[in-house]
């Protein structure tokens, strides 16, 4: 088995360092970012590679990670997880094919990889079965899912509130058409918010006191189209699993 403490699963949400982004800085937001609706990223962010610097702050304890996040086009992304040091932990390498795959999730440390599949999901974030493919959305400020088929949602709103395909309802303050914060509500109650303060993004899992905070610091244009998902030489094939509390939420 692949295995992945619940820290290491939250941290790969938002992960790693690579050299040729450092000492950038970000780019101004491409004119009309706002214009795209606000669960989806603007067309303008791919494709492009980006540097962020995130703190967590947890049950299991705090930690300090760099990442780089790849996006090639919708819905094709790399997120590489590193330490402080630059060490890589994880890689989460998301490409949909036409049999339902999304890739692959590499551990550098043990060695191993395993597929991805739309149903994995994080056990500190429950952002349900969309979770990895959300991945991007989370690190650049949008809401994680967008509105259930048939649901109105009124976009150009200061407020807005809906459900998504999972039933789960989130509301989000907007500015210029783009989110401010977002909630999430399971059962009634706010689980998981995002909010933006200057620069910094943070994210908050109020039931299990999970705390995590971001910063992109650098961004350039993607010199290279990215390749097909695949474990690197001399990695083994591991398994991994769905969330145990995936089926509770």
């Amino acid at each position: 088995m692949l295995k992945r403490s619940a820290a290491l699963l939250l941290l790969s949400l938002l992960g790693v360092a690579l050299g040729a982004c450092a000492g950038r800085r970000p780019a101004a937001t491409p004119p009309g970012a706002a214009a795209a609706p606000p669960w989806e990223l603007h067309p303008g962010a791919y494709p492009s590679q980006r540097l962020f610097r995130l703190h967590y702050d947890g049950s299991e304890g705090e930690g300090a990670l760099r990442l780089v996040l790849r996006l090639a086009e919708p819905g094709r992304y790399r997120l590489t997880v590193a330490d402080r040091l630059g060490r890589p932990l994880y890689t989460i390498d998301h490409a949909p094919d036409a049999a339902g795959g999304t890739g692959i999730l590499v551990d550098h440390r043990e060695r191993r990889f395993c597929p991805l599949t739309p149903d994995l999901q994080l056990e500190e974030v429950p952002l349900g079965p969309a979770a990895i493919g959300s991945l991007p959305a989370v690190l650049l400020g949008r809401l994680p899912a967008p509105p259930r088929p048939g649901e109105r949602a009124n976009a150009a709103a200061a407020e807005l509130s809906y459900v998504d395909a999972e039933g789960r309802r989130w509301s989000a303050q907007l500015e210029a058409g783009a989110p401010r914060s977002w909630t999430l509500w399971l059962e009634g109650e706010p689980a998981v918010w995002w909010r933006r303060s200057g620069a910094d993004s943070m994210l908050s899992d109020r039931r299990r006191g999970v705390q995590m905070s971001w910063r992109e610091v650098g961004r350039e244009p993607l010199a290279q189209p990215l390749p097909a998902p695949g474990p690197p030489e001399g990695y083994a094939p591991g398994v991994c699993e769905p969330s145990p509390s995936a089926a509770s939420e």
